[in-house]
């Protein structure tokens, strides 16, 4: 039975223990730290220095200005020295600060009325200034809680943690906006407070979350053992997404009681707004993290074990799909392992009609091997369906023989386009290297490139000479990949002359990508809408050519057929050319309207 608390009771603040008063001083300079502020950076030791106060998350606009007019309030003549850190180079604030006071009843004061109060906007951390750092630096006494609710801040937190113990520090960590990240830090005076803390709160629920409480582990003790060797986390995939947080708790729970505890069960979702209020809708992912690595491995065997699943908790699994489970691997470790793993087992699929859902793919594909993962890409807002999704397979030949049959196959009178998924910085390289070899020319070039031979002056062309002879170059010629050049004027040829009659689709709307193989359906994921006139010219050159095997007749019929298009509009001009791409017969109509003497 998790039991639900207020972290917003006000308690009163105590006072640290074991302090007597003693002479007043003055010091004379407040003391920076000599480390730099860590995740939890007020330090900790037997006797703190006299009068003097840590004060951290200081917005980079707060001077010592600014804090003399927040402390004074303490009192006209308490304050005795005021410093805030700066960068040594820039002079930029380090985001700390010391003040010293001179009696260290009005920085207790201090330190009861002003912790946690905004400067310039931000709230402030205010503690005892510490000069030894080994007990922070140690993690002895120090908490972490994760899974808070984003409206639990430092004070929220501070007031929870206070029944405990002495409280040297507390934060709540935060982005730049200011927003909680989820997790925090408590650093009590002993570790004897702090175990009391963790076995109160672990497991209970803050503002309707339940929290995870444990020590504090050092960064470098986290990274000097192996995630795979020691793993305690496991990560849940295709979860039912009517599954709530609390029944994803409740499942898991009955899933491994017989092997171990859980310390903390978290299924992952995000806020949306439904009628008019806000809800947490489920991502269909989550996360189990067990006591010791021992239960873990157990638990993994048990949530890959489809039948025991099915057996337990069958309301837990999405319907149609199969529970995923493996250890919870930082991201850095998934990318090093991704890029150890075979690159031919995830599928692109597009050409998506709106209606297919991803239960639709999960029965077509299911038939050629295991499915790791599958997904369909919606817009966040509208929930559409993009018209695209991968398929991961556990085996490349399950890959290979999906391509082979899917790759054209009509679904919801749509044919698929099936193919190896890529990152898209190896498929922007491979188009421009596939580019560079055509020679297709920079942005701004235009149409340059093809020539165009008014009747009767086209320049006649010996195979064994391939310089140029005959009648004298007209005026306006220039050289153009190799021929002589002229441009055609812009409207010579109204759009009803073209082989096939008018550009048909309405203006401004993108032609469909083709079917399934298509070799140009790249041209418009990856090249910007002023090149692609030029990328489909380059690629029409390639096709006449390999037909009329002859490139001096290619270039010519390419140069009239881009004088042709210049009189439409940019996009009937894609439209075109893209279908004399595509069409065989189009095209062959195309070329014996420029090859006739008329042109």
């Amino acid at each position: 039975q998790l039991q639900e608390l207020d972290p917003f009771a006000k308690k009163p603040k105590k006072k640290p223990k074991n302090m007597t008063t003693p002479a007043p001083q003055t010091p004379t300079a407040a003391q920076p730290q000599t480390e730099n502020a860590s995740e939890n950076p007020s330090p900790a030791s037997a006797t703190p220095r006299i009068g003097s106060l840590y004060v951290a998350d200081l917005a980079p606009t707060v001077t010592e200005s600014n804090l003399y007019e927040f402390f004074r309030t303490i009192g006209p003549n308490a304050i005795a020295s005021i410093r805030v850190c700066r960068d040594s180079q820039s002079q930029k604030s380090l985001g700390y600060a010391y003040v010293n006071f001179h009696h260290m009843e009005d920085a207790d004061k201090a330190i009861d009325l002003l912790n946690y109060e905004p400067i310039d906007g931000k709230p402030c951390r205010i503690s005892w200034s510490r000069r030894d750092p080994s007990l922070r630096k140690s993690g002895v006494g120090n908490v972490f809680i994760k899974n808070l609710a984003t409206d639990i801040d430092h004070l929220g937190l501070y007031d929870t943690f206070s029944n405990f113990g002495e409280i040297l520090s507390c934060k709540v960590a935060t982005d730049e906006t200011g927003q909680s990240k989820g997790y925090g830090f408590v650093h009590f005076a002993t570790p004897e407070e702090a175990d009391k803390a963790i076995d109160a709160l672990n497991g209970k629920c803050l503002n309707q979350k339940q929290v995870y409480v444990g020590h504090f582990i050092p960064k470098h003790l986290r990274e000097s053992k192996s995630e795979e060797e020691n793993f305690t986390n496991i990560y849940l995939k295709h979860i039912s997404s009517q599954i709530t947080p609390e029944q994803f708790v409740s499942l898991v729970t009955k899933a491994t009681a017989d092997i171990g505890k859980i310390t903390s069960p978290i299924l992952m979702t995000k806020s949306v707004e439904r009628d008019g209020e806000t809800v947490e809708e489920s991502l269909k992912f989550g996360f189990v993290n067990f006591e010791t690595h021992e239960i873990a491995e157990k638990a993994l065997e048990r949530f890959s074990n489809e039948e025991k699943m099915q057996e337990l908790v069958p309301e837990l699994i999405a319907e149609g799909q199969t529970l995923y489970a493996t250890p919870a691997l930082p991201k850095a470790k998934r990318q090093q392992i991704f890029a150890q793993k075979p690159q031919n087992l995830n599928l692109y699929i597009k050409n998506i009609a709106e209606s297919v859902s991803e239960d639709q793919l999960t029965d077509l594909f299911k038939k050629f091997g295991t499915i790791t993962s599958l997904k369909i890409m919606r817009d966040d807002d509208t929930k559409t369906n993009k018209g695209f999704g991968f398929v991961c397979f556990d085996a490349p030949d399950a890959a290979s023989a999906a391509i082979a049959e899917m790759n054209g196959f009509r679904l919801e009178n749509k044919p698929l386009y099936v193919a190896l998924a890529q990152p898209k910085a190896i498929r922007r390289q491979q188009l421009a290297q596939h580019y560079g070899r055509m020679g297709m020319p920079h942005q701004g070039m235009g149409m340059m490139g093809y020539a165009y031979y008014p009747p009767g002056m086209a320049p006649r062309f010996n195979a064994r000479n391939p310089g140029f002879r005959g009648r004298p170059m007209p005026p306006g010629f220039t050289g153009g990949r190799g021929v002589p050049f002229i441009r055609g004027p812009p409207g010579q040829f109204a759009p009803n002359m073209m082989p096939g009659g008018p550009m048909p689709g309405p203006a401004g709307m993108l032609p469909q990508q083709g079917p399934p193989g298509d070799e140009y359906a790249e041209i418009f994921e990856m090249t910007p809408p002023e090149n692609r006139t030029q990328a489909l010219t380059d690629l029409l050159f390639k096709k006449i050519l390999s037909e009329e095997k002859d490139e001096f007749a290619s270039k010519r019929i390419v140069g009239i057929i881009s004088t042709n298009v210049q009189a439409m509009n940019p996009q009937q001009r894609v439209e075109y050319l893209l279908s004399l791409c595509r069409n065989d017969s189009k095209r062959r109509q195309a070329v014996g309207q420029a090859k006739s003497p008329k042109q």
